[in-house]
């Protein structure tokens, strides 16, 4: 068999040949990228350009075949070559993140605290038709933005408040006024997230209110061009999901108003013409959906905002046929710099390692230019970071404190630095000065303060503050500070209480600093003993594990296993844990091999050795059951879960929540298993609990004679309506339930728990669990409506479960292709059924 083929690489889409060694994802991966640096070459020689660095990284490909479905596994590579002509199309993943040594580079914008400013139109004063999809899309991101990033929100909706779905151009341009305000007395702000949503024209470049009013998003980008405002340096993003206008209300367009002139040069303008994607409006659009899963995705550094959009736009063409290949997203801006956006908590991870033979040779420069200024006994500091050059650029990022015996206008003229030098992508630079403050800036490196006063306001360090006859003015939570000369033990107890007082970051800088002190001086008195650093890595583990950083985690706790496994004799109930959290981190990774070795070793100790009836081996038998479930061993996991189940009865109350979850996993098992009379038992129970914990009627700590007849009274909890909570649990519970009545055939039932089920699930961000779909329940809806004879509420769920499946699998899904087939099949059959009646 020929394994010649030909490939299409984007954006020259050129057809080269190519011929594979072997049949599989790997081969075929190479092969293009092979090709990718040989076209690389070829072009930079041709221009007699010397190529970026950047290039010779390894490039990343999404590969489709010739009818543009995705080719990700041995077995798709296979299935192309079974069909003559054999040809792929690659194309380059866009680059998403900033590099570490350009994280905070001239060249980009990185905001970290944004003002973000929602703000739609969901009805229309002369027409009382909602847009639900607006309303959906304005509470998602309002979510996404307040949790998962942690910013300040401003949103003309208010989801307990009907009057605000009205949103007229006066209220429209009150909320624009109080966001300026806010910005203008509250400097931590680094940039501003405006996003509309609801009527519009996004060919024109205008939105239209509740009222038929109109406004251009120039003037709303003008609102913040103020020249005495600090704020006008920084990136303003405006973002427009509109909906196409149907309102009669005449536009004039003013011509100094067009599209193509843009106000403000740090202005970013995304516009998309995904218009009436949702007929539903039951899940939002689809701008709204990409959006969303592309900022939460689980990123240690900033995200480019351009890299966004591109992606947006290739899952678009990937799940979304768009035939004249035009881009549905566009974005239209003079801002030079490209946007990246992230968080405070981002800033850990350019984190500098020692292994790092640059940074370390500028550390070693940097202290011995401290021993200098000691000997002279000279105030000031010494900054050694990758960014000076923009920390110092920023019109109030450094405040100094100069000699008191200088006139103001002479402290205007001087420069306090006095040196400055390079170490590879390092500067070191040293001022003279009684004190400063830093404001609002991230310094990616580490600053020797010397006989001098140091303040931080908004300030983050990625590696240390360290102070030399100094003092740190007022409270800094984030900051890692060290006094010198160094002392082991007050570091080391600093990094337990930062662990005890859930301050994981900090813990993290302290234990970092601890174990390289160890390292570089083995002479340390008291010497520390393994269990100081047994206990510094356990405190990197958890930590890292409870910022969701799971790699990290599994580093440190397989450090703190290597130790044990030096020992000649070891406490249990420390080898016995380090296995379990093991077991976990390797789980949250999706390696469920290695996560059922270190969990079944865990469990032998627990067996040989300790008391089994713990609440900490309930959880390790739960995660090692869901870790045979991945595995299709179904035996072994409903074996564990029925473990657990028994040791939680034993240890806990009967109304706690791990109780309430190991019902609903064996739940879940018994449907699995068509057992829907047992199935339907343990969801009702689990259901049960989480009714009487959500109402407040008992708590995890609730004392079992409290609550006899919790379990077994499912009569309360049809009588107790929660669908307004956004508790996953509980919609997971209503959605099982639901699924399970369908199949015994109680319809009218079924639809009770199902709607309720939607009313939550619809609304949770990212839905964690295997048993639980959006699109599925909405096809179980649809089935249960059509039995019971309700033909238009059985196709507008049929419908929407074609919408979700389709927008989050594609079109070729199984999943997707079932959907259809059913409201295809039940749109012919009532077709059918007309013409006889």
């Amino acid at each position: 068999m020929s394994l010649k083929a030909t490939v299409s690489i984007e954006p020259k889409k050129k057809n080269v040949e190519l011929i594979l060694s072997t049949l599989t994802m790997e081969s075929l991966t190479a092969t293009v990228q092979k090709l990718w640096f040989s076209i690389k070459r070829k072009n930079a020689s041709d221009s007699e350009s010397d190529s970026d660095s950047e290039d010779d990284q390894e490039p990343e490909f999404v590969i489709t075949d010739k009818n543009n479905v995705r080719i990700e596994k041995d077995e798709d590579v296979e299935r192309v070559y079974k069909s003559a002509p054999v040809h792929f199309n690659a194309r380059l993943k866009p680059k998403k993140y900033v590099r570490k040594d350009q994280i905070n580079a001239q060249q980009n914008h990185i905001i970290m605290n944004p003002l973000i400013l929602l703000a739609g139109t969901i009805r229309h004063e002369k027409n009382d038709k909602k847009l639900n999809s607006v309303k959906h899309d304005m509470l998602k991101l309002k979510q996404l933005f307040k949790t998962r990033f942690k910013y300040k929100v401003m949103s003309t909706y208010n989801d307990d408040d009907c009057a605000s779905e009205l949103l007229t151009l006066d209220r429209l341009n009150q909320t624009l006024s109080n966001a300026l305000q806010k910005v203008k007395t509250d400097a931590k702000y680094d940039g501003l997230i405006f996003i509309w949503c609801g009527y519009g024209n996004d060919k024109t470049g205008t939105l239209i209110t509740s009222d038929g009013k109109y406004k251009h998003w120039n003037e709303i980008a003008n609102v913040y061009e103020d020249t005495t405002l600090r704020f006008i340096a920084k990136p303003k993003v405006i973002i427009q999901n509109c909906i196409e206008s149907k309102t009669s209300c005449e536009m004039k367009i003013d011509e100094n108003l067009s599209w193509s002139r843009l106000a403000g040069s740090n202005t970013f303008f995304i516009t998309t013409n995904l218009i009436n994607d949702d007929p539903t409006g039951n899940t939002g659009s689809i701008f709204t959906k990409l959006f969303y899963e592309q900022l939460n995705g689980d990123h240690d550094h900033p995200i480019s905002l351009n890299s966004i959009i591109e992606n947006m736009n290739y899952t678009i063409k990937d799940k979304f046929m768009n035939e004249n290949e035009q881009r549905l997203i566009k974005t239209c801006s003079r801002c030079s710099k490209d946007i990246y956006i992230g968080t405070h908590q981002h800033f850990l991870y350019g984190y500098i390692e020692n292994t790092d033979p640059t940074w370390m040779e500028a550390i070693k420069k940097a202290e011995a230019m401290m021993e200098e200024m000691e000997k002279q006994k000279q105030s000031g500091i010494i900054v050694v970071a990758s960014n000076l050059d923009e920390v110092l650029a920023h019109s109030d990022g450094c405040h100094w404190n100069l000699d008191e015996d200088v006139s103001i206008e002479m402290k205007e003229k001087q420069n306090p630095m006095k040196q400055k030098h390079f170490v590879g992508a390092f500067t070191i630079a040293l001022f003279h000065c009684n004190g400063v403050k830093f404001e609002d800036v991230a310094i990616h490196g580490r600053v020797y303060a010397i006989r001098c006063s140091i303040a931080c306001e908004d300030v983050y360090i990625t590696n240390y503050v360290f102070l030399k006859m100094s003092n740190l003015i007022g409270e800094n939570e984030d900051l890692v500070t060290i006094t010198l000369p160094a002392n082991f033990n007050q570091i080391y107890e600093a990094a337990v209480t930062s662990y005890d007082n859930d301050c994981y970051q900090l813990s993290i800088g302290y234990s970092l600093y601890a174990i390289f002190l160890m390292e570089q001086n083995p002479s340390i008195y008291p010497k520390p003993n393994d269990t100081t650093l047994t206990t510094l890595y356990g405190n990197l583990g958890f930590s890292y594990k409870e910022i969701d950083k799971y790699e990290k985690a599994t580093y440190y706790f397989e450090k703190e296993l290597n130790i044990y496994s030096t020992q000649s004799e070891v406490d249990n109930v420390y080898l016995s844990d380090c296995f379990h959290n093991l077991g976990y981190m390797y789980f949250k990774l999706e390696q469920y091999d290695k996560s059922i070795y270190y969990l079944e070793k865990s469990l032998s100790i627990w067996h040989a050795s300790l008391d089994i009836n713990n609440e900490s081996v309930g959880h390790l038998y739960t995660i090692l059951g869901l870790s045979y479930y991945f595995k299709n061993q179904f035996e072994k996991e409903r074996e564990c879960l029925e473990k657990c189940l028994e040791i939680y009865l034993k240890v806990l109350s009967n109304v706690s929540s791990s109780v309430a979850l190991a019902y609903y996993n064996l739940g879940c098992v018994y449907q699995r298993q068509k057992l829907y009379d047992k199935a339907l038992e343990f969801h009702e129970k689990a259901l049960n609990i989480r009714i009487n914990l959500l109402s407040g009627k008992y708590s995890d700590d609730s004392d079992d004679s409290d609550v006899p007849y919790c379990l077994n009274n499912i009569g309360n909890s049809e009588n107790v309506d929660l669908s307004g909570s956004l508790d996953e649990d509980l919609g997971c519970s209503y959605h099982c339930i639901g699924f399970v009545l369908r199949k015994k055939g109680e319809f009218e039932n079924a639809i009770s728990y199902h709607e309720k089920g939607l009313k939550i699930i619809r609304k949770c961000l990212n839905l964690r669990d295997p048993d639980v779909e959006l699109g599925d329940s909405y096809k179980s809806l649809g089935v249960a409506y059509e039995k019971i004879g309700n033909k238009s509420k059985a196709i507008e769920n049929y419908e929407n479960a074609v919408f979700t499946l389709h927008g989050k699998f594609g079109a070729n899904h199984k999943k997707t292709l079932s959907a259809i087939a059913k409201l295809k099949e039940y749109k012919k059959f009532d077709i059918i059924s007309s013409i006889f009646l």
